[in-house]
């Protein structure tokens, strides 16, 4: 059995040739057939290896051409090097002349418009704020029995310093 299986596996690989002839096979090889296919192999290979040969000739000169184009369109001459200290100054005054451009925002128009669109806001819950004060004064007067001189005593005692006793109210800032 062990000869069946080894003789069906050169038969699968081509190393040998099977005939049935009556009712037995017969096996065959011939050195010139191994020598031929290995020949043939040979020179794919060797094909192959001219392709990639050529192809690596033709991009070494691709890039031997890229190479000296970049030298020739360095920037004036400039190497890298100098090409990066160049940027990074010129990224400084990039960087300047931001600063000084938000120096100017004051005057543009788009910004004054907004900075006044935030004041507006600002006013209206100052102003919402002022009544709600206003109402719990109110409040508390009710709840002082109504005496102005008693709710006056209370707010210079909460307020102190800030309580202006003249107006009644709180000082401006």
């Amino acid at each position: 059995m062990a000869v069946k299986d080894y003789l069906q596996a050169l038969a699968d690989e081509n190393q040998i040739h099977v005939e049935k002839i009556g009712s037995g096979n017969w096996y065959w090889s011939f050195p010139s057939e191994e020598r031929k296919l290995k020949e043939a192999q040979l020179d794919v290979a060797r094909d192959e290896f001219e392709r990639a040969e050529t192809s690596v000739q033709e991009l070494q000169a691709k890039v031997d051409e890229a190479s000296e184009a970049r030298e020739d369109d360095g920037a004036d001459g400039m190497d890298r090097g100098e090409l990066m200290e160049r940027s990074e100054g010129l990224k400084r005054e990039v960087e300047q002349l931001k600063k000084e451009l938000m120096g100017y925002s004051q005057n543009d128009p788009v910004e004054m418009e907004r900075k006044r669109g935030r004041v507006e806001a600002c006013k209206g819950r100052v102003e919402s704020t002022t009544d709600h004060i206003l109402s719990m004064e109110g409040w508390l007067k009710a709840q002082c029995g109504g005496s102005g001189e008693g709710f006056v005593g209370m707010l210079e005692q909460s307020y102190g310093d800030e309580f202006d006793d003249e107006s009644g109210s709180l000082r401006e800032l």
